[in-house]
């Protein structure tokens, strides 16, 4: 969403929950379950990373 209104489909949005979602001023990140998380520069287009567990991620903390 560009006006946080109204909202659209992303592209390679793996088909898992996503419990939290940061944007560190470069990238959008989501966690979710079995230790899925997803990244994006644009919002549109994710990258799904697969952590070393099945852990369902309920939060996300910025590290600066």
């Amino acid at each position: 969403s560009t006006d946080g209104v109204n909202w659209s489909i992303g592209q390679n949005v793996p088909q898992y929950y996503f419990n939290s979602v940061i944007f560190n001023g470069e990238k959008f990140i989501s966690a979710g379950t079995s230790g899925h998380v997803i990244q994006s520069t644009d919002g549109v287009n994710w990258t799904d990373t697969k952590l070393s567990t099945s852990t369902d991620l309920n939060d996300i903390c910025p590290v600066q």
